[in-house]
């Protein structure tokens, strides 16, 4: 259960269906938390050049300072909804306190992280930081997919844009609050309106704190024994299979391992405008159909879908080839193979979706604590192929590979040669 957020796990022991009917989805009023790492890339940049110990050590770091934001997080009584590169999504469960209380916990929570965690040396000469946006409103989580029995979720509404658009206007160090968070909280915070037009705030002191609250007093349900195979077998739909292994280890620390694998970065197309309106009928079964079409494309050329996220960079997911227990001599050409599928197939329903594909050393693992944990692939393989997805995005759509890729599927596909990308 440590691999869903509470929002997830308590939806599943209140549904009392054998198995999940996708799609499904909950609504309720929240604070949202966005908080992105600064210096993850010049961290991530400069351990490149120790080759495989690098990607260990990356995670290494990003796995320390993570730990200690999970904690903050939790003594806040807030939820982690995902883990995002060297992002993280929070969300607080729904509560009878109001919004109110909760916009002031969400701000409160980004003041702690920011004590605990600005300009923290990690490495020589690189340290992390963490630019915190927050956003309040309604939003709604989607259940979807059900292809061979795997299930996504996903969190969308006016609360996550407020924070993804108030993350956009920090620097290190700051927490902003969007003019809607801010109004609920304005009475027990000092903070000063950004220039700009926007009314955005950069909250500056904590005058009235709240008592902590804990995440796990508040919001993880009790299981009864009768409910227990239920409710673990509809869980083990959520999680990737690469993370089975890890999912009985009671070890201080877990595992993770170095693996030379082909990474797919996806922007699947939809505009702002439509995954905010995702609660509609027919929004819901697009995105359903759209999702069942992506995972019949990767699962038939037998690679794993490890994240699905609507972040600040759109609605994209990440396909990763090459993870156990399937891996493959040809997984580059099979990933090359699954995108240009999934590009036909989204196409056909009025999308314009965007690859980015490498191919390389990465470090396979899992991320966070023994409260909120999620397995994860990172490293500058990863990187580089977002970074390829947006080129691809800004270009109306298409599929973009790295140098790696061509000669790893050399003979097998027939590529056209580019300018180089800085």
């Amino acid at each position: 259960a440590t691999y869903l957020p509470s929002i997830i796990v308590n939806f599943l022991i209140e549904d009392n269906k054998d198995e999940v009917a996708p799609p499904e989805h909950q609504s309720f009023e929240t604070c949202c938390l966005f908080a992105d790492v600064s210096g993850f890339t010049a961290l991530s940049e400069k351990l490149a050049a120790k080759g495989s110990e690098g990607a260990e050590l990356l995670a290494k770091h990003l796995n320390s300072y993570f730990e200690q934001m999970v904690k903050t997080i939790a003594g806040s009584g807030g939820d982690v909804f995902k883990f995002a590169g060297d992002a993280m999504l929070v969300l607080w469960p729904p509560s009878d306190e109001g919004l109110a209380i909760l916009a002031r916990r969400g701000a409160q929570c980004g003041m702690d992280i920011q004590e605990a965690l600005h300009n923290v040396q990690l490495d020589e000469g690189v340290s992390l930081s963490v630019k915190i946006g927050v956003g309040v409103g309604m939003i709604n989580v989607l259940h979807i997919g059900g292809t061979l029995h795997r299930m996504e979720y996903i969190a969308t509404g006016e609360p996550l844009i407020q924070a993804f658009h108030a993350e956009h206007q920090a620097v290190a160090g700051n927490v902003i609050c969007s003019p809607e968070a801010w109004n609920l909280v304005k009475e027990h915070f000092q903070g000063t309106v950004l220039p700009g037009g926007e009314k955005q705030v950069l909250v500056e002191k904590v005058i009235n704190p709240l008592r902590k609250k804990s995440v796990v007093q508040t919001i993880r349900k009790e299981i009864t024994s009768d409910q227990e195979d239920k409710v673990m077998r509809k869980l083990r739909q959520y999680v990737p299979a690469a993370a089975y292994s890890f999912l009985d280890s009671n070890e201080e620390f877990w595992g993770g391992e170095l693996r030379y694998l082909t990474v797919m970065f996806v922007n699947l197309g939809f505009t702002e405008s439509e995954m905010n309106n995702i609660a509609t009928q027919g929004a819901t079964e697009k995105i359903q159909k759209v999702l069942c079409e992506v995972q019949q494309c990767v699962y038939q050329y037998e690679g794993s879908l490890n994240k699905f996220l609507m972040d600040d960079k759109g609605s994209t997911l990440i396909a990763v080839f090459g993870l156990p227990p399937m891996a493959h001599e040809d997984d580059a050409t099979r990933a090359v193979l699954a995108s240009i599928a999934i590009c036909s197939k989204l196409q056909m329903l009025g999308l314009h979706p965007a690859v980015g594909i490498t191919t390389g050393i990465a470090f396979c693992g899992v991320l966070g604590t023994h409260t909120r944990r999620e397995y994860s692939v990172m490293g500058d393989t990863v990187n580089l192929s977002a970074r390829l997805m947006q080129k691809a995005t800004v270009s109306r759509g298409g599929v973009l590979c790295d140098a790696a890729t061509c000669k790893a599927a050399q003979g097998r596909l027939v590529f056209e040669k580019l300018p180089e990308i800085n």
